[in-house]
Formats: structure tokens, C-alpha cells, sequence
């Protein structure tokens, strides 16, 4: 079948160390993002600026170890390929990404009135940002979203970046079934 890989790929050697690298990168990770969690607590902060504390950092974490993780794999394994595992400065057709974000609109306006999805974002309450001594809550929630938007970034760039880009050679189509066991 084309598109899918056959048992040679299972005698790769460059394969499996790929996979290795990825899988020990995606742990660090994991690990890492204890570091913040207690770091915060070394401060005498109010249960508010603690939780508040927590996320950015955490964010900022995950961000650094995924995006961290990539550049040096590309850095040091991968430098024949063009860009970083989909994102490149040149020759960007930004036709598609309107289209698609034309046809996503209508949905994610009529979710984002449901109470299922209010019960989630946004994720830093508006509780917390008005507890945060010596704060504007605006730009509290401004802060809190640029680290966000970092981790946001880390983990596209990690799983439909890294994940499938860096793996579609080994594996072909069938390369999307590990990211999605991965990602969730």
C-alpha cells in the first residue's frame, strides 16, 4: 500500500534512534515541568499568585523543552531539511491558512457560547486575576496569554511539526496514528 511502511522500517536503525530521541525529548518534557511547580513555592505568595505563578512558568517550560528539543534535533541530525518541521520564512502560500480560519469562524463562535466550553476557557478565571496584588487584571491576563500562546506554539510545532514531518519519511501516512496516541 502506498504511503505505508513495510517491515523494513522496523530494521532501521536511524528510525529507532529518531524514535528514541523523540520519546526521551517528550519525557524531559514531562519532567521538567515539575521544576516550576515547586520552584514557586520558595516565594511567599497568596494561593492566587501561586496558581497564576505556576502556569506561566509551566508554559513557558513545556515551550522551551519542545521548541528547544526540535532546534537542536534539527541542529544537530536534520540539517538537509527546509525549515523547522513546518515553519519556514520563505515561500509561505497564506491563501489556505485564510481559507480554513473563513470555514472555522461559524463553529468556534457558536462553542464558544456553549457552557461546556465557558466551563474551560478562559483558562486563567477572571478569580484569579483580580486576587493578583499590584496587578491590572487586563494586563495580568495579557501577561498570562503570551505564555500561553508559547506553549501553544511548542506543542503544534512538537506533534504536527516534529512528530509527523520528522517521521513521514520512516513511515509514511501511517505516521499520524503515533502522533495522535502521543498527543493524547
Amino acid at each position: 500500500m502506498a504511503g505505508t511502511p513495510d517491515a523494513r522500517v522496523l530494521k532501521n536503525r536511524r528510525f529507532w534512534l529518531v524514535t528514541v530521541i523523540m520519546l526521551a525529548a517528550m519525557v524531559g518534557c514531562r519532567l521538567a515541568l515539575q521544576l516550576p511547580i515547586h520552584a514557586v513555592h520558595l516565594f511567599d505568595l497568596n494561593r492566587f499568585e501561586t496558581y497564576f505563578w505556576q502556569r506561566c512558568l509551566v508554559n513557558t517550560v513545556r515551550a522551551i523543552t519542545l521548541l528547544g528539543s526540535v532546534a537542536l534535533f534539527k541542529l544537530f541530525w536534520d540539517r538537509g531539511s527546509e525549515g523547522l518541521y513546518g515553519l519556514k520564512r520563505q515561500n509561505i502560500s497564506w491563501r489556505p491558512y485564510f481559507i480554513m480560519l473563513l470555514i472555522m469562524v461559524p463553529p468556534i463562535v457558536w462553542a464558544s457560547f456553549q457552557s461546556s466550553f465557558q466551563d474551560t476557557y478562559p483558562i486563567l478565571r477572571p478569580l484569579v486575576l483580580d486576587r493578583l496584588p499590584g496587578w491590572n487584571p487586563n494586563a495580568a491576563f495579557a501577561f498570562h496569554e503570551v505564555f500561553y500562546a508559547l506553549r501553544f506554539i511548542g506543542v503544534e510545532v512538537w506533534f504536527r511539526g516534529f512528530l509527523v514531518l520528522g517521521m513521514v519519511r520512516y513511515l509514511g501516512r501511517a505516521t499520524l496514528l503515533p502522533m495522535v496516541c502521543l498527543y493524547a
